[in-house]
């Protein structure tokens, strides 16, 4: 982790010299929770991810985030942040109503998650009219 505080970035060639002054920003963590969507009755979820592939992502957002911003993420302790969430009569396709049905099922089994990931499928549409439907049926929710 970086220490927060001003700093100054000299870069030197020869008898040329740069100096940038920076700000490192205190430290914020965030926790997620990935839940895999499943119909009820099914053998395994909608997704073609698995968890397995969470852990990349982790590195991911913190290989970005951690290094510029000083935001670090990790998964929720419980279940190491993976979990399988059965919803009953959830639609093929996900929109707006589906999700508040997600957010409150994934509360019931998990609520120490700062930000929820929700992989439903292919076919999973915006909350909003502004966004093309998600790509490889990803929703998020934030919980802060």
């Amino acid at each position: 982790m970086l220490s927060a505080g001003p700093a100054q970035v000299i870069a030197k060639k020869g008898s040329d010299e740069v100096k940038i002054e920076v700000s490192v920003k205190k430290s914020k963590s965030f926790t997620v929770a990935y839940f895999f969507v499943q119909d009820a009755g099914a053998k395994s979820t909608r997704s073609t991810y698995t968890a397995a592939d969470t852990d990349t992502w982790i590195k991911g957002l913190n290989d970005v985030f951690g290094k510029q911003a000083n935001i670090w993420f990790s998964k929720t302790k419980e279940k190491n942040g993976v979990f399988v969430l059965p919803v009953p009569q959830m639609p093929e396709i996900i929109g707006p109503e589906a999700a508040k049905t997600l957010n409150a099922a994934a509360t019931e089994v998990n609520k120490s998650g700062d930000i929820k990931i929700f992989l439903a499928g292919a076919k999973i549409t915006s909350q909003d009219s502004a966004h093309a439907s998600h790509v490889n049926g990803f929703y998020h929710e934030i919980g802060r």
